[in-house]
This record gives structure tokens, C-alpha cells and sequence, in this order.
């Protein structure tokens, strides 16, 4: 069952190269020639939305490597909502090593939006989404009109006006939803809903997750060296991570301090499935790791990562400095295994390499 928490929507950091250039305020902005026709079925799976002028046009001929000969359609944003692309992609010619079929069927395209269709200097309305048809348009433009012709429809100037894509909602062509997420202080309202609809009970998962959103997503397979998944069911994970505080007492008995927390919740139920401390850096250092039974909540494995500056050579190590990880695992509340492993190349916590991989049993006397 969906956790409807909040009503209220939403903004999430995406790293893209893209411009988040935000929404105006409506009452500063003027009235637009426009059409009555619906433009629904694409805003229902967009991202984005904006008027912009276009302020440069270059041209790059990658041929005969791996490139295109394309145009680079810079965008000055006017008005808009969500995350917009600060260039569109707009290709001449095909090139790159692929197969002469492959080549055929690219030239095939009867693009509606093409390379000569932008003049500098001209205002055009765009929609951008994951869902996009590429033989009709560049990659991530779901929509396009032009200005000064006043056919774009009259729904998205509304939904720019109203920052409908503040939340930066991304659509999933394998479960046909759309994810979103809102930041509101120190904590983040994530949201999943049926892609085709804006009714509350297209609602799939609504929770509220402490911390500063650094990314979300959503995983059909295990990306994880630490997370057992099950391997007789599809599971589909909504990833959330974060910037956060462990608050006082946490479980990973770790001090009042910045950290990188990231949480796994079961989509179809939006229970609390692990939940991953890392140091507060950009190379990953864990501390602590922790998962959970998917019907009683309870731990069934739980990680913790030390940095040692004794013990190592006994360990099996080169050095006395050594990374360890010790993991319990746990039946119906019952300890039921416990080992303890060494980082083959992470000794000191300086190394440029991440903490999940290369681990292996410490040695015991």
C-alpha cells in the first residue's frame, strides 16, 4: 500500500549537463498566442518544459570516428519548468561504426525537428522527456512549437506557469511510471505514480526520507556488493541518497556528524528495504550497511566498516593499518553468522577506491 504522506510537490538536484533555470513567477509573465489543443498525453511523462530563444548555432563534423555531423542548438530559457537542456542535439549526418542497415534506418528518419529548423534569434516552446519518439525529434524533446506561429497549446504555458515539473520528474519506459521527489528543509518527499494519470490513486509510493537528496532512481537489479536480493521474484527498488545527520542513538552507534545515507524502499510497498552510511565524501567510504526483512522490518544483516591501525600483518594484511568489515547476519532476531573480512587496497581510508568491492576473509588464528 502507498504511504500517502503529502500532497504537496516538489525539487531534486539531478547531475546532468543541463541548466536548472527554475519557474517565473506567473504574474510576471505575459499573455502567449496559443492553441486549444491538448498536449496532456506528453506533459503526463515530461520533465521539463520551456520558451527559449535560440542563441548560438555551431556545427561539429565528428566524422569519420564515432561522432555525428551535427548542430549544437544553444537555448536561452525564458520561462520554464524543471530541469532544461542547456543545448539540443541536432544532427546532419550519421556517422560512427555502425553496421550499414543500422546507418539506413537512421537515415530514414523523417525528423520534424532538424538541424535547419532553428534560426538564431527565434523564440520556440519545447517539452522534454524521457519518452520521446527519435524519428520524429532529438534526443529528450518529447514536443516542439514555434512562437510565432501560436500553435503550442494552451496547457503547457499553464504548466510552466504553475512550475508543473518543479519536482524534475523522470518517466520509466520499464514500469511506465513516473518518479519525483520534493525538498523541503532537511527532509525529501519522494514520490512514484502511474505514468498516465495525476489522480491520487495513481499514487504508487509516497515516503519521507531525512537528509539533502543527492539522487534518485529506480533499480530492477541488484547494484549492490552488500545487498542479498531475491533471486525467485522481480523487486523493484525506489534508490534514494542523501546528504544527512544520524540523529542521537542511531543503530550504527556513530557520532553527530555529516554523512552519505542511502535508502532502498521496496516499490510496492514502500517498505524500508537497506540503508547504506558512507563517510561524507565524494569516494565512497562506508561505516555501516544494514538491511532489513522485507515483512517484519527486522535486521537480517548488518555491516560495519573500521579503520584499524593495528592488527593488520594477523589479518593477513601487509601493513598493521587495515579496512575491516564485520558482518553479522540474523534470523527471526537470532545471530546466525558472523565473519569479519579485510580490504585487499584500503588501509588508511586516503586510497581513491571505493569501499564495496575487493574484500576478503580476514585471517584468523
Amino acid at each position: 500500500m502507498a504511504q500517502h504522506l503529502r500532497n504537496s510537490f516538489f525539487v531534486i538536484v539531478v547531475t546532468f549537463v543541463f541548466l536548472d533555470v527554475g519557474c517565473q513567477k506567473s504574474a510576471g509573465l505575459p499573455d502567449h498566442p496559443a492553441s486549444d489543443t491538448s498536449a496532456e498525453a506528453t506533459l503526463l511523462h515530461a520533465s521539463s518544459a520551456c520558451l527559449a530563444r535560440i542563441s548560438k548555432l555551431e556545427e561539429f563534423d565528428e566524422r569519420p570516428s564515432d561522432g555525428d555531423h551535427w548542430v549544437k542548438a544553444w537555448l536561452d530559457v525564458q520561462e520554464s519548468s524543471g530541469t532544461v537542456p542547456e543545448f539540443l542535439y541536432l544532427v546532419i549526418q550519421y556517422g560512427g561504426h555502425v553496421p550499414f542497415e543500422v546507418s539506413q534506418e537512421l537515415e530514414k528518419r523523417s525528423l520534424v525537428l532538424r538541424h535547419d529548423s532553428l534560426k538564431v534569434g527565434e523564440q520556440h516552446w519545447f517539452v522534454f522527456s524521457e519518452d520521446y519518439d527519435s524519428a520524429t525529434y532529438p534526443p529528450k524533446v518529447a514536443a516542439w512549437w514555434r512562437y510565432s506561429n501560436g500553435s503550442v497549446p494552451r496547457g503547457v504555458i499553464e504548466a510552466i506557469r504553475h512550475d508543473r515539473f518543479g519536482t524534475h520528474p523522470v518517466w520509466d519506459k520499464t514500469l511506465n511510471v513516473v518518479y519525483e521527489a520534493k525538498q523541503e528543509d532537511e527532509e525529501i518527499q519522494v514520490r512514484v505514480r502511474e505514468a498516465d494519470t495525476l489522480e491520487e490513486q495513481g499514487v504508487l509510493f509516497d515516503v519521507i526520507v531525512p537528509g539533502k537528496l543527492t539522487s534518485l532512481k529506480l533499480n530492477y537489479w541488484n547494484g549492490t556488493y552488500e545487498m542479498e536480493w531475491p533471486e525467485d521474484e522481480k523487486l523493484h527498488v525506489v534508490s534514494v541518497a542523501t546528504i544527512g545527520h544520524l540523529p542521537a542513538g542511531n543503530p550504527f552507534d556513530l557520532p553527530l556528524k555529516s554523512y552519505r545515507i542511502n535508502y532502498a524502499f521496496e516499490l510496492k510497498t514502500g517498505r524500508k528495504l537497506a540503508v547504506w552510511v558512507a563517510r561524507d565524501q565524494e569516494i565512497w567510504l562506508m561505516h555501516a550497511f544494514q538491511q532489513f526483512d522485507r515483512e517484519t522490518g527486522e535486521p537480517i544483516t548488518d555491516m560495519k566498516f573500521e579503520l584499524l591501525n593495528s592488527g593488520g600483518i594477523k589479518a593477513g594484511g601487509e601493513t598493521e593499518n587495515w579496512y575491516r568489515k564485520i558482518v553479522r547476519k540474523f534470523e527471526s532476531g537470532q545471530l546466525t553468522g558472523h565473519q569479519d573480512y579485510r580490504h585487499e587496497h584500503i588501509k588508511t581510508g586516503k586510497e581513491p577506491v571505493d569501499s564495496s568491492s575487493h574484500w576478503v576473509p580476514a585471517r584468523e588464528e
